[in-house]
């Protein structure tokens, strides 16, 4: 988090602040499923329980539900799932599987927004001169 109260703290702006934000919440999601497995393929009584992975999803949609409501803007019985998960009054129990397909669905979104995609470059031959001058033309 920024440290306000120290004088080289770079400015940023409030949109790089918020995707940052986002990322955070979602490695925060990333480590308590991954703490919630190892725990359950250890057969030991886990601190990290099922609850805690879904406050985690939670937290994650909350950050996103700005974003969602724009995306799909039409489609609001998606939201409306995602909402469903978590009320407290479910009739049917809340698993892993259908915590984590909540979480590929979001994922899917940050991706097509562009906040995951790390394989941005443009791919050409490298065997070819010309196509490799023309990749890195400005």
């Amino acid at each position: 988090m920024v440290d306000f109260n120290n004088e080289t703290t770079a400015t940023i702006t409030p949109s790089a602040l918020v995707k940052i934000l986002i990322l955070q919440r979602r490695h925060d999601f990333l480590e308590a499923q991954e703490h919630y497995y190892k725990y359950l393929s250890d057969d030991v009584e886990t601190p990290v329980s099922l609850d805690m992975v879904l406050a985690r999803l939670r937290t994650l949609f909350l950050e996103l539900q700005p974003m969602l409501k724009r995306q799909w803007k039409g489609q609001e019985e998606e939201l409306e799932e995602f909402k469903k998960i978590f009320t407290n009054d479910s009739k049917e129990k809340n698993s892993i599987e259908k915590i984590l397909n909540h979480f590929v669905q979001l994922n899917a979104m940050l991706d097509a927004v562009g906040l995951l995609k790390i394989d941005n470059k443009k791919a050409y031959d490298t065997t070819s001169w010309e196509e490799s001058n023309n990749a890195f033309k400005i």
